[in-house]
């Protein structure tokens, strides 16, 4: 799902203002559910560009993930010591 940032930020400062919001989770979606073929598909139109989206196999997504945890592990270790 995807919302804008002008949404993001109202919700944001809704929440952060109002004290009975507290220790409160929200899903901040749009207006429409859009899979991430449909947003490229109005980005290219938008744009009058091709705009793609590349779906990763399960395994490639899981070696990727397994990448960035490492790189993320070894970037916050350099700040500890």
């Amino acid at each position: 799902m995807f919302a804008s940032a002008v949404d993001i930020a109202a919700v944001a400062l809704h929440t952060l203002t109002d004290k009975k919001l507290e220790n409160t989770g929200y899903r901040i979606v749009g207006p429409e559910p859009l899979t991430h073929d449909e947003v490229a598909a109005k980005l290219s139109e938008d744009s009058k560009r091709e705009i793609d989206h590349f779906k990763f196999s399960k395994d490639e997504r899981v070696r990727r993930r397994g990448k960035e945890q490492l790189h993320v592990f070894i970037h916050i270790s350099s700040f500890a010591f």
